[in-house]
């Protein structure tokens, strides 16, 4: 700026009066202002070097007014300021606190307000990264979401991970601690834990939120379905926009049917379990000694631990034995049972890929020792509604070294070779000779893919010697179907461990095949670790009109 612009920014400034100091921090000041007979505003003034100017631009052509109107943007010589209109209303947080859980009809209206803003927002390629209690405002007229001091652009060129670590502990999702890149369905994410929140009454970080989530006397199966999907790990799994949580939420589309005692991947400290399976004896005492404190001191225990390379480490991937297998070869996960029918496909198989994407971050000789490691083998999609249901199968091909948190990209093109979506599917270890199974969905919900690849793509996190396994069985697999689902059942048991190492929950992947043996969809669950040599029932349930047909299924595990 020059000196002229300056002068008339700083006298702007002045022309405000302060009513009152609302917030000050590292991030800035907020104060309620006002200026001649207007206001009340509020004025927002944001060091230089933590100001995105370009989300406020944004924000300034967005027409929803259940988000704040952007009156005026200057720079002064320290800070770059935000006016916008003040919206009086009691915090969300205030109202819950006060009043309790919501009925879920207003729990409703008040979520569909939300959505219409975040639905505004990622129109304008703005990411909130805080949608919590604090940040909504109860006014005359309903929801207004606020405070886009945390807000981003939806990254042009795709990164390994966000770089800072922000959000509100319990309504921000994992992507937002380091673990991969946020976009729109981080809010997603931070959606279903607010609804969460309402209809219970309780922070999800508190100890009685899974009981009260679960009890179907304050929850209804149908909307702790929507909650499970938009809170799952994997972005690709959540519902993957705001209007799709809402018409999943309202009926207006098909939601999975809950199941009684399923859980949501929340970034407590039951589910930020980032690494253990080569630590050293007082890393392992350690890391045991912070599971038994209470969790008020897990929470910073594990953000510490995040923030500490040396811990951040590797988990132990285990799996579902497949009868028959060779045991010379990698070892397989796979379960599989016939539906005795004979069908053609409905999805095209997936080419073989070994073709290894190396990260950001990494050095060229660790990148070429993990490039060496890892193999993708069978894959196969199916496409409906511009998604695709995908089951991959990743192979370590080492007898004795793992590799920490790989992950496969999944790429849908069209006929002439153009991207039409990019996604990635997160696992948390492989271990050596290890075979990992993949599901999920990908996609955005526009046009149906021609081809889709899936190419390995290392960590930063490198390579550990394995140190034993996780491996499940399973038993009493079974079909049922209904009007509008097929439920794929069983009985899930954990057979060996690695000692020490504690996770709460395991990722099943879902497996279709033709008569041929083509993989023609896939699918995932969560299903709480069963202890140790008990059966833990699971049923993974699937929409009949989204599915191909199919002759038999399998299913194949993980820690996680």
């Amino acid at each position: 700026m020059d000196d002229k612009q300056v002068m008339h920014a700083m006298s702007l400034d002045d022309a405000y009066h302060v009513d009152q100091v609302l917030a000050r921090g590292s991030g800035g000041v907020t104060e309620l202002v006002g200026i001649g007979g207007a206001g009340p505003f509020v004025r927002k003034k944001i060091p230089l070097q933590l100001a995105r100017r370009n989300v406020w631009s944004a924000l300034g052509e967005c027409s929803s007014p259940r988000l704040p109107r952007v009156e005026a943007t200057y720079e002064l010589p320290d800070c770059f300021v935000v006016i916008y209109d003040y919206v009086a209303g009691e915090s969300l947080e205030s109202v819950v606190s006060k009043r309790g859980r919501m009925p879920l009809d207003v729990a409703v209206t008040v979520m569909g307000q939300l959505c219409e803003a975040v639905g505004e927002l990622h129109a304008h390629g703005i990411v909130h990264r805080d949608i919590s209690p604090k940040n909504v405002i109860m006014a005359s007229d309903g929801a207004h979401l606020i405070d886009l001091g945390i807000s981003r652009m939806h990254a042009e060129k795709p990164v390994e991970h966000d770089t800072t670590i922000l959000g509100t502990w319990g309504f921000a999702p994992a992507e937002q601690y380091g673990f991969a890149q946020t976009d729109s369905r981080s809010d997603i994410y931070s959606l279903g834990r607010l609804l969460g929140y309402l209809l219970t009454g309780v922070y999800p970080t508190d100890n009685d939120y899974e009981r009260l989530l679960n009890d179907d006397d304050v929850v209804d199966g149908h909307t702790r379905a929507v909650i499970a999907r938009a809170c799952a790990l994997e972005p690709s799994a959540r519902q993957q926009t705001a209007m799709q949580f809402m018409d999943e939420l309202t009926g207006r589309a098909q939601a999975p049917v809950a199941q009684k005692g399923a859980r949501s991947s929340g970034m407590d400290g039951h589910h930020v379990r980032r690494g253990a399976g080569s630590l050293g004896t007082a890393a392992r005492h350690l890391r045991d000694s912070v599971v038994a404190l209470p969790m008020s001191t897990r929470v910073v225990g594990v953000i510490s631990m995040l923030l500490c390379v040396a811990l951040v480490v590797v988990l132990c991937v285990g799996s579902i034995g497949r009868p028959g297998h060779d045991s010379a070869e990698p070892k397989s996960s796979g379960t599989s049972s016939s539906t005795g029918e004979s069908s053609q496909p409905h999805a095209e198989k997936q080419e073989q890929s070994d073709t290894n994407v190396p990260s950001a971050g990494m050095d060229n000789d660790a990148q070429q020792q993990n490039v060496k490691l890892l193999e993708i083998g069978e894959s196969g999609w199916y496409a409906r509604d511009g998604y695709v249901n995908y089951a991959v199968e990743l192979r370590n091909t080492s007898a004795d070294k793992g590799v920490s948190a790989p992950e496969v990209s999944i790429v849908g093109k069209d006929k002439d070779g153009k991207i039409l979506f990019t996604d990635k599917s997160i696992v948390i270890q492989i271990d050596a000779g290890q075979t990992v199974w993949v599901g999920g969905s990908a996609g955005d919900g526009g046009e149906n893919p021609v081809t889709v690849e899936f190419k390995t793509v290392e960590s930063s996190m490198g390579q550990y010697t394995s140190e034993g396994e996780w491996s499940f069985s399973s038993d009493s697999l079974n079909i049922s179907k209904s009007e509008d689902t097929t439920n794929f059942t069983g009985e899930l048991r954990l057979t060996s461990r690695t000692s020490g190492i504690i996770y709460s929950n395991v990722k099943l992947a879902l497996v279709l095949r033709d008569k041929n043996g083509r993989i023609v969809y896939g699918d995932m669950e969560f299903v709480p670790m069963p202890d140790e040599g008990e059966p833990r029932a699971f049923s993974i349930t699937e929409m009949n009109d989204e599915i191909p047909k199919y002759a038999t299924f399998e299913v194949y595990a993980q820690p996680w």
